[in-house]
């Protein structure tokens, strides 16, 4: 019985992850940027001030994924006032579902940029050891 249990809660979980993780990407990126209007210029790390573009990246991309879900809805609405009827239904879900899903694709691009900023700063370390 525990193992029917368990293995029925790991294929909800796995069903449910894709579903979950565009809005807690979104609410991350949210909370971090609500912080850095907070962030003192004289608390920057090391990082932050030898890559202040890669830097600048990083938030830019936060401010992707806060922007994609009301920008998305938008061209969702316009896609479907501006189709032939047979097609508008599907497209809006289309483009509701591709919007819906787009936070991931944004985050995903963001965590490339700091695994490369996270590379450079640690082969900088190397020769200092």
């Amino acid at each position: 019985m525990l193992l029917i249990t368990d293995t029925l809660l790991s294929v909800f979980i796995i069903l449910l992850t894709p579903f979950v993780l565009p809005i807690r990407i979104w609410t991350n990126s949210v909370k971090r940027v609500s912080q850095m209007v907070y962030r003192d210029e004289k608390v920057k790390t090391d990082l932050e001030l030898e890559f202040p573009v890669l830097q600048f990246l990083s938030d830019f991309y936060d401010s992707l994924i806060i922007l994609s879900f009301p920008v998305g809805i938008i061209i969702s609405f316009f896609i479907s006032y501006s189709t032939d009827y047979p097609f508008n239904h599907f497209l809006f879900y289309l483009s509701l579902t591709i919007t819906f899903f787009s936070p991931i694709i944004f985050s995903l691009t963001r965590e490339l940029l700091n695994i490369s900023l996270k590379t450079v700063d640690y082969l900088g370390r190397i020769p200092k050891k």
